[in-house]
């Protein structure tokens, strides 16, 4: 089933927040979005609203060291540290992801920002020992 679903597309490597469609025919499809093999769907809670963030599930793990990682505020604290595209959406509280309004965009653009100066080896040996 195909489905369109307006997002917000952050890429640490370009530095760009962009609002996009994203075309998704099934769970796979984020795969070709997000240039990776594996997903995870962590959500935010941004006032009284949850979102979606559809991420690389082994980003922390890939080489080389010193990936542009993006570093997700919420209330002025890190809410969490990802590495590699990011794709954010709405949620319908089922399961689905769906599309953002333009007022949630404007949310979640002033909720994530993007820190370039990359992971250092340190703390991504402290990663990869958490999930070993």
């Amino acid at each position: 089933m195909k489905k369109m679903i307006k997002g917000v597309l952050v890429n640490p490597n370009t530095q760009e927040f962009n609002e996009c469609e994203a075309i998704i025919y099934d769970y796979t499809s984020w795969y070709d979005i997000l240039d990776c093999e594996t997903i995870d769907i962590i959500e935010l809670k941004i006032n009284d609203e949850w979102f979606d963030i559809i991420l690389d599930d082994e980003g922390k793990l890939k080489e080389p060291l010193g990936l542009p990682s993006i570093v997700i505020y919420h209330n002025d604290k890190v809410h969490d540290l990802v590495i590699g595209k990011v794709f954010i959406c709405a949620h319908d509280g089922h399961g689905n992801e769906k599309s953002l309004n333009d007022e949630q965009i404007k949310k979640v653009l002033a909720s994530v920002r993007t820190y370039m100066n990359g992971i250092t080896h340190e703390i991504r040996k402290m990663i990869v020992a958490k999930y070993e």
